[in-house]
């Protein structure tokens, strides 16, 4: 009853339509009116409660949207102008190291230059007793006869190593094409021996091999085995006395071991085991000057090398070498008769040696 009062006085303020109910003067028409009145105030409070409330909160809300992407905008804006700095910074540097570039560059050229130097007076240095050395080595080979001295060494071949050697046209760029680096190439290892005349059979280690031994390289039990199942009864068949057997000073390489496998093994020939001076297998052994080098090329320069065939094309490239190949490659080592014995010294007015 109380809102309905008040409802009565919000209506009658507007006088025009308080002076249209008194000039009716009949209480029917009033009575009719109150129903409507009602129904008029509270559709007019439900509009100001709802949608003028929602109107505002929309607002309020287009408000907060508005600010949200000016803040947007001038976000975009400083990002683009920090990375235009960016840029310019980038660009100023490049520049800058281009300017650089060609003092960088010499300086690093200098400084391989000294490094090599420093390394070749340190390291590379061949001194008088060495060559002394080297000399006295050939003076028995070549006394006891090159066809009675063998070489024995290791060497290793990649399937699929990259060559290191290429020719080009002037101008192009030295580069070969390869389908697998040769850090990862799988290794296959080979223990070779030859006299002056003829190769023996070599033996070859695969990947797989290696690994039932648990090894990752040749160690000295294989070449043990080596000299046991295959190269013993090969030098036997040489029907030469005396033999004598060349090694490089690796640790595998145990004078006595190695003598004492030959001799229990049915071969006698072999008298004496002589060891390399240190730094001398590049100037006085035909395996390392060139024999191997010339092996490789005549395997790269055939089919198609796979894992399938590799330890086949090894085996047959190595038995097939040219007699006349080897006996070169002892001459070129100096290990024949009459050939000086310091003609490789690369001092000679240096150290004065007397042939």
């Amino acid at each position: 009853m109380h809102d309905g009062m008040e409802l009565l006085l919000l209506w009658n303020r507007d006088q025009e339509l308080v002076d249209l109910v008194y000039s009716l003067q009949h209480r029917s028409v009033i009575l009719l009116l109150y129903p409507f009145e009602i129904v008029i105030v509270l559709i007019v409070r439900y509009i100001t409660l709802n949608c003028f409330q929602l109107f505002e909160t929309k607002q309020e809300l287009q408000c907060l949207l508005q600010q949200f992407n000016d803040m947007e905008k001038k976000s975009s804006e400083l990002v683009i102008k920090v990375h235009d700095l960016e840029q310019r910074e980038r660009v100023s540097a490049n520049k800058y190291a281009t300017s650089l570039e060609p003092y960088y560059v010499e300086s690093i050229k200098l400084i391989f230059l000294i490094v090599v130097f420093c390394f070749a007076i340190v390291f590379l240095e061949v001194s008088s007793e060495l060559c002394d050395s080297i000399a006295e080595l050939r003076r028995k080979i070549q006394k006891a006869g090159a066809d009675h001295v063998l070489f024995l060494d290791e060497v290793l071949f990649k399937v699929n190593e990259a060559p290191s050697h290429t020719i080009v046209s002037p101008g192009e760029t030295a580069y070969r094409e390869v389908e697998e680096n040769s850090s990862y190439a799988a290794r296959f290892d080979m223990i070779a021996c030859c006299p002056s005349t003829q190769v023996l059979p070599p033996i070859i280690f695969s990947p797989e091999d290696r690994a039932a031994l648990g090894q990752s390289g040749i160690n000295h039990k294989m070449l043990i085995k080596y000299i046991q199942d295959i190269l013993a009864q090969a030098c036997g068949a040489l029907n030469r006395y005396p033999l004598y057997l060349v090694l490089d000073r690796a640790s595998i390489h145990n004078e006595e071991k190695i003598l004492e496998a030959f001799h229990d093994n049915g071969c006698q020939e072999l008298v004496k085991v002589w060891k390399m001076p240190t730094k001398a297998a590049k100037r006085m052994s035909p395996l390392d000057n060139a024999l191997f080098h010339h092996w490789k090329e005549r395997i790269r320069n055939g089919e198609q090398i796979t894992k399938n065939n590799i330890v086949t094309r090894m085996a047959d490239e190595w038995n097939n070498l040219p007699s006349s190949l080897i006996r070169s490659q002892y001459r070129h080592c100096g290990l024949l008769r009459w050939h000086d014995l310091y003609f490789d010294c690369p001092q000679p007015s240096v150290h004065q040696h007397s042939s």
